[in-house]
């Protein structure tokens, strides 16, 4: 079963607040995929732009 996120919230030093549809709250730190993954170098590069983490219907979007 592939679960979907309930809830997002952005966190210092690129960590994120994460509530899954079965009720589990964890962080994440998406700090080491910036270092490791090129697409995600905006997130660090482009000030504010990891602040503004929100949901849409099918994936986590930063915009």
């Amino acid at each position: 079963m592939i679960l979907g996120i309930k809830s997002v919230k952005p966190l210092e030093k690129y960590m994120l607040h994460v509530i899954v549809d079965d009720g589990r709250d964890c962080l994440y730190d998406v700090g080491e995929d910036i270092e490791n993954i090129k697409g995600y170098e905006d997130l660090k590069i482009i000030h504010g732009l990891f602040g503004q983490v929100q949901l849409d219907e099918s994936r986590t979007c930063f915009s």
